[in-house]
């Protein structure tokens, strides 16, 4: 195959779906770290690994955009148009609450300010823009941003918890914080925070 260009993404896991799953972020963690080190090891700099590209840009100050890691409402909204032409909220939202996608706004019948206006979008806006109390001391919080906000939904507790993908974000943030301190020969404390 000769593709150059690749993503990984991660379940649409809620802390209400693994529960009644064998599930271990640390797993996808390991996963990513290996996927990491061929990626490394085949040195090609024209492949690019949106998620592993992502996380470098973080660590070295860039500003991005990945649904993945929290705060993307900041910067953009993604929206879903049905084939009915309603309007709602990203449609990844639908598996965790979807009351969150009965908005009753259709192409016809209002504007894209209505979307923007809509209770949904903002209980959206305010839930990303929080951290969970989970995350308020960890290192990797001003990267991840307590993750996807879908991965921290709970139905007792909205979007409030961390990422479910939590110990795996750990893991890979450091791997590939480790790699860039050696690249640079610094150590890992220039780089957190």
């Amino acid at each position: 195959m000769k593709f150059n260009s690749f993503d990984f993404l991660l379940p649409d896991n809620t802390w209400d779906s693994i529960a009644s799953q064998n599930f271990s972020a640390e797993s996808y963690g390991l996963f990513l770290c290996d996927l990491f080190d061929e990626w490394i090891k085949d040195n090609n700099p024209k492949i690019y690994v949106r998620i592993l590209n992502t996380i470098i840009d973080q660590l070295i100050g860039k500003n991005v955009h990945f649904h993945d890691f929290g705060g993307w409402l900041n910067d953009f909204l993604l929206v879903t148009i049905n084939s009915e032409g309603d309007l709602s909220p990203d449609d990844t939202y639908r598996s965790s609450d979807p009351k969150l996608m009965e908005t009753d706004l259709t192409v016809g019948n209002s504007k894209f300010g209505d979307l923007l206006n809509h209770p949904s979008i903002h209980s959206l806006y305010h839930s990303a823009n929080k951290l969970s109390k989970d995350c308020l001391e960890c290192s990797w919080k001003n990267y991840c941003q307590s993750g996807s906000l879908l991965h921290r939904y709970e139905k007792k507790e909205g979007f409030t918890k961390r990422s479910v993908y939590c110990d795996a974000l750990k893991i890979i943030y450091e791997k590939i914080s480790g790699h860039l301190d050696w690249i640079r020969g610094v150590d890992n404390d220039n780089l957190i925070g």
